[in-house]
């Protein structure tokens, strides 16, 4: 069993849709772990045992300040476990559009960050109402990511 004291949290936004979604993951895991948000400017993660990332998608790709905090980081984020978000809208055209997302947008991530992460998942993004689905899409991401940290009481 894993023994998770404290995860970061690091995003990016443009519009403000990503830190909703950072916050609410952060809501989420706070119920078995401290949790800590941030820009990918304010943090070490070295003090963190482990690594949610979620960046918005722009132009068919990750915003470049998280492609370069993974950079930047690899090394650190290659001792501890994980996670990798990507917010846009592509889940809301069906199941090819959402396949199209995991093999562009996050391979985007994981290339920068040298291996695969062990967990990541589709955030379906909003323009101006934020939905229920966004929630329930970074809940899902949530749980999956602590069912595989062994923390899997959260509800």
């Amino acid at each position: 069993m894993i023994l998770i004291v404290r995860i970061l949290i690091v995003y990016d936004t443009k519009r403000g849709s990503t830190e909703k979604v950072a916050t609410f993951m952060s809501n989420v895991l706070s119920k078995i772990s401290d949790v800590e948000i941030s820009k990918p400017s304010e943090k070490n993660i070295q003090f963190y045992d482990a690594v949610v990332i979620l960046s918005p998608i722009y132009y068919e790709k990750p915003l470049n300040s998280i492609i370069s905090f993974i950079h930047a980081n690899r090394e650190a984020l290659s001792s501890v476990p994980v996670c990798l978000g990507a917010v846009c809208m592509a889940q809301m055209f069906g199941h090819t559009a959402k396949s199209y997302a995991y093999k562009h947008y996050l391979a985007k991530m994981e290339k920068a960050l040298g291996r695969e992460p062990e967990c990541r998942g589709i955030i379906t993004g909003f323009l101006f109402k934020q939905g229920s689905r966004t929630f329930q899409d970074a809940t899902n991401l949530a749980k999956r990511f602590c069912k595989i940290l062994k923390m899997d009481n959260v509800k």
